[in-house]
């Protein structure tokens, strides 16, 4: 061949290689371009984060929510702060992984509180019931007419073993709550001791952010 193409030669490719190799010493060691590719940062990684969501990228946004609104919500009854600074403070955060499993501590805390007001409610109403009661049936009776919900088949079967002076307020809350809304009573007395003690909701929400969220508990 008379004319040997441009960039075959092995002193071209020699020279070519050479050119680069300075140019990509350069782009590692340039401040510009590092600080250049940390504004892109961010943006990249929403668009890696979306992707690799896949199909249930509305299921990690409704997670994210739901755990945002109990983190503000805490924040405020703990501090006393506005709605809007405590929503300022609290991280967004996205759940790692999305579990089959039911929902996990932090998404389950306002329904851990409904049963607990729906507790006292019940319990006091059969303390009053006790105290105007003058017979054993006239006691169950009166817990007849006056919970406040319609009495579940369940927690009809268990009115039957109430007694006007064995019987505690506190037992006959945790059947009703139980019966109401599928669990045990010993897991509605759990949701109560739980909610009586702040102390130990801090600790139990720091474990779950930590486990599955990776916000570092100083954070909230």
């Amino acid at each position: 061949m008379k004319h040997q193409i441009e960039g075959r030669s092995p002193d071209v490719w020699e020279k070519k290689a050479a050119e680069f190799g300075d140019i990509y010493e350069d782009v590692r060691s340039t401040r510009a371009v590092h600080d250049a590719m940390v504004k892109k940062t961010s943006a990249a990684l929403q668009v890696w984060a979306i992707a690799k969501m896949g199909k249930n990228r509305d299921k990690y946004l409704r997670d994210a929510l739901d755990v945002f609104y109990v983190l503000v919500a805490l924040n405020v009854a703990q501090s006393g702060k506005s709605l809007q600074q405590a929503a300022e403070e609290c991280p967004l955060q996205f759940r790692l992984s999305l579990s089959k499993k039911r929902a996990g501590f932090i998404e389950r805390i306002p329904e851990f509180l409904s049963y607990v007001k729906e507790y006292e409610a019940v319990r006091r109403v059969v303390e009053s019931a006790k105290s105007n009661a003058a017979s054993n049936g006239h006691f169950r009776l009166l817990l007849r007419e006056t919970l406040p919900k319609r009495l579940p088949r369940q927690f009809e079967k268990k009115l039957q073993s109430y007694f006007l002076k064995s019987t505690k307020p506190s037992a006959v809350a945790q059947d009703y709550v139980g019966c109401v809304h599928g669990v045990s009573p010993a897991a509605v007395k759990k949701f109560v001791d739980l909610a009586r003690h702040g102390d130990q909701v801090l600790p139990r929400l720091h474990q779950e952010l930590l486990k599955s969220y990776l916000v570092h508990p100083g954070k909230l």
